[in-house]
């Protein structure tokens, strides 16, 4: 036996049943799967229809011992798992009565009954703007009420919902308009190696109190003792440069040249006296005595020449180990200097304070803007909030602040005593206060006595009425 589908009749624009029902398309008669007065499902639907084309069938209602036929228009509307959809087109009032009355009598048992159907085929149609249901059962009537009160809760809920958001946001914006996390600063002192080198001792360890002028620790510095080499090298070349110059080889050599060519010089002038008085004698010819002459001349020509150039040379090597000896002279003070300044150098603090952490231990290699050392200072700190562009219009130097500590659980009063980047960082620029949405705002607390831990986070809120 034939059984309704198992949904509830609210949950679609009509009941899809599964009655047995007949349809004859183009002479051929097919099985449907189900139906409902908006549409069919045609199984083994042989015929190749594009969606939206429109045919004509007779639909066949089958009853114990007769049926009814009614001539419907359809449109194809596609293929799903081997069922034909077709959707009725402008259903008339009274076939739609008929189809609506065949279900109820098959959910009633009454199929037989087939004046019922007859008498409303033979009715005359009236137009009514009432479009009939099928009929509820029980439990759908139930269940539609049990929905309908769940959705009445539901919609009364958010109404509640609604109405206690517009209350607290009426209360917010008319007392606290801004609450933010915010950041105690201003307590910690960053102690910086300010020299490269090595980390020789650690004198203090971490959580422990210093006063002013404690030994925090030495370093090995490197640049002094890299200078110092430097130096020294410097001076080592300048004195052998020295050294090669007061025995220079071409000097000599160039001294050993000029005694040969003044003793060369004076033979050529014996030689000639001699020519000379032989000339005179006439014992040789005015050719040899002409050419002994030729000789003295350039034998003179050469001393000269080589004595100039000697004598200049004996300047400038003269001149060179002055320099020289200036220049040494100078970096022997200047070793002499470097090695008072000392290559070991004491950092000591320079405010009482607490050893918040200690970044590098003995062996470490730093640079002059490292910190090594991380002082809580016992000074009262500021607290730093970052509010959006449009709240901070809301704020102004001066403005009162409640602030909220989890360390030790109070609340302290405060104020609005700086905005923007510049009044925290000087660095930073026009450019970065302009380009950021955001912007700092620094508070200081009204009680001179207030003292927090390092980096502690606390509740802020703002009065802005």
């Amino acid at each position: 036996m034939s059984i309704i589908t198992a949904e509830f009749n609210y949950q679609r624009n009509s009941h899809r049943i599964d009655l047995p029902m007949l349809v004859e398309i183009d002479g051929k008669v097919y099985k449907t799967k189900d139906w409902s007065l908006l549409g069919i499902g045609v199984l083994e639907f042989d015929k190749e229809l594009e969606r939206g084309d429109k045919v004509t069938a007779r639909c066949t209602l089958n009853m114990p011992e007769s049926s009814i036929s009614i001539k419907v228009e359809m449109e194809f509307r596609g293929l799903n798992n081997g069922v034909a959809g077709f959707s009725f087109i402008e259903l008339s009032p009274k076939h739609r009565r008929v189809l609506r009355h065949y279900t109820e009598m098959a959910i009633e048992g009454k199929l037989d009954n087939i004046e019922d159907l007859v008498s409303i085929v033979t009715t005359p149609t009236v137009d009514t703007p009432i479009e009939e249901a099928l009929t509820l059962s029980d439990l759908e009537t139930e269940s539609l009420s049990h929905q309908f009160k769940s959705r009445s809760y539901l919609v009364i809920g958010l109404g509640v919902l609604f109405v206690v958001l517009l209350l607290a946001t009426i209360f917010y914006n008319t007392m606290y308009r801004i609450q933010v996390t915010g950041l105690a600063v201003g307590n910690l002192e960053r102690i910086t190696a300010n020299t490269s080198g090595v980390i020789m001792k650690v004198n203090v360890k971490e959580d422990a109190f210093v006063p002013k002028g404690t030994k925090l620790f030495s370093i090995k510095n490197l640049a002094l003792l890299k200078e110092l080499s430097i130096v020294s090298a410097k001076r080592q070349a300048k004195e052998k440069l020295l050294k090669s110059l007061q025995h220079d080889a071409n000097v000599n050599m160039g001294a050993k040249l000029l005694r040969s060519l003044k003793l060369q010089y004076n033979q050529r002038i014996k030689e000639y006296e001699q020519a000379k008085k032989l000339f005179e004698q006439r014992i040789i010819s005015f050719k040899d005595f002409n050419y002994i002459e030729n000789q003295l001349q350039q034998s003179r020509t050469n001393h000269a020449r080589e004595y100039k150039a000697a004598e200049v040379a004996v300047k400038e090597r003269r001149a060179k180990i002055n320099k020289l000896q200036a220049e040494i002279a100078g970096l022997k003070k200047q070793e002499a200097a470097i090695k008072r300044a000392g290559a070991i150098r004491q950092v000591r603090s320079t405010i009482a304070g607490r050893i918040y952490r200690i970044e590098y231990v003995p062996g470490a290699y730093v640079a002059p803007n490292d910190v090594v050392i991380i002082l809580d200072k016992d000074v009262k700190p500021s607290v730093l909030i970052r509010l959006q562009d449009s709240d901070a219009l809301k704020v102004r130097l001066g403005t009162v602040a409640n602030v909220y500590v989890p360390f030790n659980d109070q609340n302290y009063d405060a104020k609005v005593v700086a905005v923007g980047y510049s009044s925290i960082n000087s660095d930073a620029t026009v450019t970065m206060e302009a380009s950021l949405n955001e912007t700092l705002i620094k508070l200081e607390f009204e009680d001179d006595n207030v003292r927090l831990p390092a980096n502690s986070r606390v509740k802020v809120w703002i009065r802005t009425f």
